[in-house]
């Protein structure tokens, strides 16, 4: 009988929220369960379309997670029981309001630049990652730079990445820029002191 009940609950849930009829669903007992059976889903939608099976077969490769800052640490936790390691969190910055700070992603041609931001301690999910989107289902990591580093803003300006970053642990925020006529392998021009710890802005051919 419990199990009927909750079947007729996920279609009644699933016909007010116009949910498509070949989709499937479950109630989970808490927030780290239902976690956990997020992640096991997008893993294994990731992966398929890769043409791998990790359900039945296993992760072939390693795999990334991009989580604000804020995530719940049942995230890292779900990442270790799925077989990606928790080091495949990675933190986004958020914002006064506590969102996902778009500013720490910028996107150029099939090449996303992420800033990563986790917080102080021995922490090796820091710095710029370099992502190749040209398959947005399967996203996959070109290289990574400033890894001592949290990076903050990102801007695009012409063929040139800005970004701020807050060394580690001096706190002090630097803007850097980058060469990125090769995309996937920027060229890094100078770093300079800044005022602003998490932002840079773009006015026509200025900077602020």
């Amino acid at each position: 009988a419990p199990a009927h009940l909750e079947g007729l609950a996920l279609q009644w849930l699933q016909s007010l929220l116009g949910v498509p009829a070949d989709h499937q669903g479950l109630f989970s007992p808490g927030g780290s369960v239902a976690n956990l059976v997020g992640l096991g889903a997008a893993r294994q939608a990731a992966y398929e379309a890769r043409g791998v099976d990790p359900a039945a077969d296993g992760i072939d490769g390693p795999g990334r997670i991009y989580a604000s800052v804020e995530a719940h640490h049942t995230i890292a936790r779900s990442a270790a029981v799925l077989g990606l390691g928790r080091n495949s969190v990675h933190p986004i910055p958020i914002d006064d309001r506590q969102r996902v700070d778009v500013a720490a992603i910028a996107i150029s041609g099939t090449t996303a630049y992420v800033g990563v931001a986790a917080p102080g301690g021995d922490n090796p999910n820091r710095g710029l990652r370099i992502v190749s989107v040209a398959n947005p289902s399967s996203p996959s990591l070109q290289g990574q730079l400033l890894n001592d580093t949290r990076i903050f803003g990102l801007k695009i300006y012409k063929n040139y990445l800005l970004g701020v970053s807050n060394s580690i642990p001096a706190e002090a925020a630097i803007l850097h820029v980058w060469n990125i006529s090769s995309p996937a392998n920027p060229t890094h021009l100078v770093s300079t002191s800044w005022l602003d710890s998490t932002r840079v802005g773009l006015a026509g051919d200025a900077i602020f």
